[in-house]
């Protein structure tokens, strides 16, 4: 489906933008409105954060709406709840991995059993989608601050290119 959307608005950049900043924001599109769960978001607050005139918010809004599959997408978006910037402040810790190969299964697996084995809690996992970020990050918020030799555990494992800890 992914490879329908990105051909849909390939003749169209600016809206191309928007589509994807939308994507990447969880904020869906409902009877010719970007929403964030059940706030409306003005189309010039859109059209400010992808840097396009607030007519190409309308235009991309147009376009999602007129294709039956792309709109059942779209509409189904969800902002979620993310703690990696407010990690550190609610005493939390932030691991953020970055993969050799973000397709190869298991890294979430072989990280995730690192923390458990050392009887730290997880209180949430993100892998972003390699297509819309760049570098796509695994970024794993644990009950505590990881100890030094988790990091060390983790570095060695096979497909991890670097850790950033928050």
């Amino acid at each position: 489906m992914w490879n329908k959307i990105e051909e849909y608005f390939k003749p169209y950049p600016a809206r191309w933008k928007v589509a994807v900043h939308l994507i990447r924001q969880g904020l869906a599109v409902r009877n010719g409105s970007v929403m964030s769960g059940e706030m409306e978001i003005p189309a010039a607050s859109v059209a400010r954060a992808c840097g396009v005139d607030r007519r190409v918010v309308a235009a991309t809004i147009e376009s999602i709406e007129a294709e039956e599959s792309i709109r059942n997408v779209f509409e189904k978006l969800e902002p979620t709840l993310f703690l990696a910037k407010a990690g550190t402040a609610l005493g939390y810790g932030v691991l953020e991995v970055e993969v050799e190969n973000p397709l190869a299964p298991g890294i979430v697996y072989e990280v995730a059993s690192e923390v458990a084995s050392r009887g730290i809690s997880i209180r949430q996992v993100v892998a972003d989608d390699p297509r819309f970020s760049d570098p796509p990050l695994l970024t794993i918020i644990t009950e505590q601050p990881p100890p030094g030799d988790l990091i060390e555990a983790i570095k060695s494992k096979k497909g991890v290119r670097q850790i950033t800890i928050r």
